[in-house]
């Protein structure tokens, strides 16, 4: 019997150098932003400014035949105007209603239209890492039906407890059980949004602290990892810099190393990719995950 361990899932929410070493079990979450996805948006038809997004995506991150195991799964992230009516809005109110009523027809637009197999929302459900007691927001039922999977927001604040993380997490998998859908929370190798001036902000957090993170969120029933890693588009933004000294400089020994931005870029996505594979899986299911893969049956016991 195949160990409920390789059932986790591991997704790329972004573009990846072609040199980092992916687990043979990767997904890959296309991750959509608000600009053209407004509801106030004049003169575009909602499916034309999909279309008009999804081809300026596979223009910036053509396809990689043979990277990913899976077609993608998408991630829409509405951040000002959705995030700000489900923290701050009153949902008896027109512009909420108008924002539910938004979300799910761009669900269907996405997953008709564009045969986009599964859906969800950035932040979805919202929470509220320093005060775990609660989840963030009321999110209303018509819309969380509509959702294929939950995507919490994990990013790491270095003032905030680490195990109000994973109760975060554990309050979104309770949630999920009434709707049947996994949930997948989304992960960054750095600090996030420290204290003004922090020595750390924008650092990477030591390896051995955020796999103890990433561990708890599993043990709270996550059903696998989504990583965010924005030190590809660190390389694109130093590349056209042409400043590698001055960014080296301002980030310090974990760039001493590294003679180039790319070469940065691959040491530190692999470390990232690395340290969520081990929390996933062991060596012994990471073996059979790539049977499988390879094969199309799992291999027999004897």
């Amino acid at each position: 019997m195949t160990d409920t361990t390789t059932t986790r899932r591991f997704f790329a929410a972004q573009k990846f150098p072609a040199e980092v070493r992916m687990p043979p079990e990767t997904g890959h979450i296309n991750m959509f932003g608000h600009r053209l996805l407004d509801p106030e948006l004049e003169g575009v038809p909602l499916p034309n400014a999909y279309q008009v997004l999804w081809d300026e995506y596979n223009k910036e991150y053509p396809p990689e035949p043979g990277r990913f195991r899976s077609i993608p799964i998408t991630a829409l992230d509405i951040e000002k105007g959705l995030m700000a009516e489900l923290k701050f809005g009153d949902p008896d109110s027109s512009s909420y209603q108008n924002w539910v009523r938004h979300c799910i027809q761009l669900i269907h637009v996405v997953k008709g239209a564009m045969g986009v197999p599964a859906v969800s929302f950035y932040h979805m459900p919202p929470g509220r890492p320093q005060n775990p007691d609660r989840l963030m927001a009321y999110v209303p039922n018509e819309l969380l039906r509509e959702l294929d999977y939950f995507f919490p927001l994990c990013y790491i604040h270095e003032d905030y407890d680490w195990e109000n993380y994973v109760e975060y997490v554990r309050q979104v998998v309770e949630l999920s059980d009434g709707y049947g859908v996994p949930v997948y929370p989304l992960v960054w190798g750095r600090w996030f949004n420290c204290p003004p001036y922090s020595a750390h902000q924008g650092k990477l957090i030591p390896q051995d602290h955020w796999s103890k993170i990433l561990t708890g969120i599993m043990d709270a029933g996550a059903a696998g990892l989504a990583l965010w890693d924005g030190t590809y588009m660190f390389w694109r933004l130093c590349d056209r810099l042409n400043d590698w000294p001055a960014f080296r400089s301002r980030f310090g020994d974990e760039m001493q190393r590294c003679e180039t931005p790319w070469q940065y870029t691959v040491r530190v996505s692999q470390n990232m990719v690395d340290v969520c594979a081990g929390v996933l899986w062991s060596e012994t299911d990471r073996a059979q995950i790539r049977g499988l893969n390879e094969g199309g049956k799992e291999q027999s016991d004897e």
